[in-house]
């Protein structure tokens, strides 16, 4: 198979034999796919404004669920089971507030780093997961002891695409640009 993110959508392709290669299927957005991993029967796609809610999709239905918006824009995480290639089904969405940085997948788990602008008044993150609200309280926001420029929340977000279980962590960082990961170890960097 071959799977091909361009433009406003993916396109799976049976690829073998060379000259019977078909079109199996292609999911459709409403705005540029940034990225995609495949990982068995799981493929996970990335984007702003993926979805037309923050709170995702309804993943039962997959239609996109009416409520209010924080914008139309935030980046999404949307994993689909494709065991059958002709039909994926949209198994969980998660859409983050901010924007988009950077991932990784290592073995079964999806690593994203996004991050969200601090200004005064501004709270930390909320993340719509399968279309449920969660907040990031101040309190579990980490404070480093050293002194920074720029100050952003920079959340790193797992994502297990067996399970579907996710868990994020929230940093009050400068502005990281740069990912560097390991098997075991993510590194923000940015200019000095």
């Amino acid at each position: 198979y071959i799977y091909v993110a361009s433009g406003q959508k993916v396109v799976i392709l049976d690829a073998f034999p060379v000259e019977d290669m078909t079109v199996l299927s292609e999911i459709e957005f409403g705005n540029a796919v940034t990225e995609i991993f495949v990982n068995g029967d799981k493929l996970v796609v990335f984007g702003n404004g993926l979805v037309d809610s923050p709170r995702g999709s309804d993943v039962s239905s997959g239609e996109i669920i009416d409520s209010r918006y924080i914008s139309g824009y935030d980046p999404a995480v949307l994993t689909y089971d494709i065991s059958n290639r002709d039909a994926p089904v949209l198994e969980s969405s998660v859409v983050l507030e901010g924007s988009y940085v950077d991932s990784r997948m290592i073995g079964d788990y999806v690593y994203v780093v996004s991050r969200k602008t601090v200004r005064v008044g501004v709270e930390p993150p909320i993340y719509y997961i399968d279309g449920v609200e969660h907040k990031v309280v101040a309190e579990d926001v980490y404070y480093p002891t050293f002194r920074d420029n720029s100050y952003q929340f920079t959340s790193i977000s797992a994502i297990d695409i067996g399970s579907g279980e996710f868990n994020t962590e929230t940093y009050l960082l400068g502005t990281s640009y740069t990912m560097y990961v390991s098997e075991n170890s993510i590194y923000l960097t940015q200019a000095k």
